[in-house]
């Protein structure tokens, strides 16, 4: 990230800002300029929201509406790109995953995981949020998605789901 704030926000606003697009009108043969709209705009997104001007029928241009540039207030956290990143200057770590804990005598390890973490299943599943291990097994997880668990597998295990409201 370059050191002058100003110089990385005006980059980004340039990159995210529709470009105008010069081309022949194949019904007039006029020239014509339109509006091109950049691809974060509309790309895995079904829902765009934008302002059409016409004039007879005919687009004049069409413009997208985005009501918040960056996402989060934290501009460190709006220019990750989820490699490791170390901000001195400011005290600030960011990666994809963080740990705490101890590895045991038989080599299990004991501790919490924050971040991206693989489950245990066939298909190398992964979950985000925090995790709690004791001795190599799994005894807590507060994942992203809303769910939680309290309790070791097969042992009373309490499951939270959050958008539900359940228990």
């Amino acid at each position: 990230m370059p050191d002058n704030n100003n110089e990385y926000t005006s980059t980004l606003i340039r990159d995210y800002m529709p470009k105008i697009k010069k081309s022949i009108n194949d019904r007039t043969g006029k020239e014509q300029y339109n509006l091109q709209v950049p691809t974060m705009y509309i790309s895995d997104n079904e829902y765009v929201c934008y302002v059409i001007a016409k004039r007879d029928d005919e687009w004049l241009y069409v413009q997208p509406i985005v009501l918040m540039q960056n996402r989060f207030a934290s501009p460190m956290l709006n220019a990750w790109d989820g490699q490791l990143t170390i901000d001195e200057k400011n005290g600030t770590i960011m990666s994809a995953m963080v740990g705490a804990g101890k590895k045991e005598d038989d080599n299990s390890f004991s501790g919490v995981l924050m971040g991206e973490v693989a489950e245990k299943t066939l298909d190398s599943a992964t979950s985000e949020g925090l995790f709690g291990y004791n001795h190599g097994e799994q005894s807590f997880a507060f994942k992203t998605d809303g769910t939680a668990f309290i309790g070791k597998a097969g042992r009373g295990r309490i499951q939270f789901n959050g958008n539900q409201g359940s228990i």
